[in-house]
């Protein structure tokens, strides 16, 4: 263990974190960190109080009697225990760390005897084993079973059927159902089916740390996997998965697999299931009389006690119940474009490249990247088409994708008189929509260079010219600079007498 970090001890308690949490972040054990915040509490110390203090100064602060008497340093036995366990780490290797540390701090130091002996006492009670008292609605506990079951594919092929196990440690109450595999939508799905079993929801849910639920767990951090804390956050409570390969910490549900192992799939070895709503039906009914069964040393049954002392403690099922999604994780192409399920999907352009993950659910898709969701879809039947959104895409692509002929047909109707009839008539000939679109688009950019009035002009002559409207015309009359002349000079067949009269010519 390193010099106890008074000041960090106070900082981290202030910021909501539990003693737990503070011991695992700093290395200490959590006996230090009760006695560092219980006495800080108790002399009414602050952090503000220890500005420009060095630690010693901090620890003499909160524990004066130290200084009057010459006490020992005492070792962090817990994490004496903790290091003993991994390999070629011995008590003298451990002593010898010890001693070092004391004369970095000036401490008064055990022999080795004494050191030996003190670890000693503490490992006895270390090997005995705290019967913990469970509070009602405070956890459920989840786990997969050892043992597997079997479903009848057809005659010759048979899948494995994986047995989850929910548990209520207050009332014993057990939960199972098989699956097809312990994939996260399994993992998932069967919380979800526990709670509703149950009609309620617990404080917290205890799994241990498989991978579909549990992303990282070290001593000083806990990354929960996205899947699972969404559920959560849904059904308003938390995920406080065990320690590592601590299977005590889920006592409960580890004697309900053990249980379930026994009555349920013991007791089905010999039946066949040709599905899992076959065999799903028979494991409800199986744990439906274990719950059922009174127990052996006290009065009452899971079911009972169930009712009678825990089901009220538990909060409420949400109105609206928890879709199961799919997740996926993808990398963007460069055409930003996912596909999914036979459909593709826009994802902002500048995350091309970049590896996002995917949620599925029957009416959405969700794409979110490094924790923030950066797209959403409604979800759309398998189709060529692909599915986009203007704001994903760069400027030059927008403006490209922007002209369809509905776009087009707005213009013009927005514009009216007779741009919109010549627009119009382009949009109504026959041949392929981009062609169409395309002379649309040629007469936007000459209204953006000539004007909507000069333009009007023009396309007013072509039209009472009776002549067959083109964007190279329309162009060509623009260009000219001359509107007042424009039909006389274009189509001679409708000469007037003031044209033949500036020209010199007859009608």
């Amino acid at each position: 263990m390193g010099k106890v970090d008074f000041r960090e001890i106070l900082r981290l308690d202030r910021e909501g974190l539990s003693k737990r949490k503070i011991a695992l972040s700093l290395g200490h054990s959590r006996d230090t960190i009760s006695k560092t915040l219980n006495r800080a509490k108790r002399k009414g110390i602050t952090l503000s109080d220890l500005e420009g203090l060095t630690n010693k100064e901090v620890e003499l602060k909160l524990f004066p009697e130290r200084k009057k008497r010459g006490e020992h340093a005492e070792p962090d036995y817990e994490h004496v225990h903790q290091e003993l366990a991994k390999r070629g780490v011995t008590l003298t290797l451990l002593y010898d760390e010890y001693t070092k540390q004391c004369e970095t701090n000036g401490e008064l130091q055990y022999s080795y005897s004494q050191f030996r002996n003190k670890y000693t006492e503490y490992a006895k009670c270390k090997k005995a084993t705290l019967r913990v008292v469970h509070k009602p609605g405070e956890a459920l506990e989840v786990d997969w079973a050892g043992d597997v079951l079997y479903v009848c594919r057809d005659e010759n092929t048979t899948c494995k059927a994986y047995l989850f196990v929910a548990c209520l440690p207050f009332s014993q109450l057990i939960y199972a159902e098989a699956f097809p595999n312990m994939k996260s939508e399994s993992w998932l799905t069967a919380n979800v089916h526990a709670l509703e079993y149950i009609g309620g929801v617990p404080a917290s849910i205890v799994p241990d740390n498989l991978k579909t639920g549990v992303t990282k767990h070290t001593p000083s951090e806990t990354i929960i996997a996205p899947g699972y804390r969404e559920l959560a956050t849904h059904y308003g409570t938390v995920i406080l998965p065990t320690r590592v390969r601590a299977p005590r910490d889920k006592a409960s549900v580890e004697r309900s697999v053990g249980i379930c192992e026994t009555w349920i799939t013991a007791k089905l070895r010999t039946q066949q299931f040709f599905s899992f709503a076959d065999l799903n039906a028979q494991i409800r009914l199986l744990v439906d009389e274990l719950n059922m069964r009174p127990f052996q040393h006290k009065d009452g049954s899971r079911r009972s006690v169930f009712e009678n002392e825990e089901h009220a403690f538990l909060n409420p099922l949400p109105t609206i119940p928890y879709e199961v999604p799919i997740w996926k994780s993808m990398t963007v192409p460069a055409d930003y474009l996912l596909e999914i399920e036979g459909c593709r999907y826009s994802v902002p352009y500048e995350y091309i490249g970049c590896v996002v993950l995917v949620r599925i659910t029957r009416e959405t898709i969700d794409v979110r990247y490094q924790g923030t969701q950066i797209a959403s879809h409604a979800r759309r039947e398998p189709q060529k088409e692909p599915v986009y959104k203007l704001e994903h895409m760069p400027e030059n692509h927008r403006q490209a994708i922007k002209y369809t002929e509905e776009y087009c047909r707005q213009w013009a109707v927005g514009v009216g008189g007779k741009i919109e009839a010549v627009a119009t008539q382009f949009l109504n000939e026959p041949g392929p929509t981009s062609q169409k679109t395309r002379k649309c688009t040629a007469l936007m950019r000459l209204a953006d260079k000539y004007s909507l009035s000069r333009l009007e002009q023009v396309c007013a002559a072509v039209v009472s010219a009776d002549h067959t409207p083109s964007v190279e015309t329309i162009k060509q009359l623009l260009a000219s600079g001359r509107e007042v002349f424009i039909a006389e000079k274009c189509f001679p067949s409708r000469r007037t007498p003031q044209f033949c009269k500036e020209k010199g010519t007859e009608l």
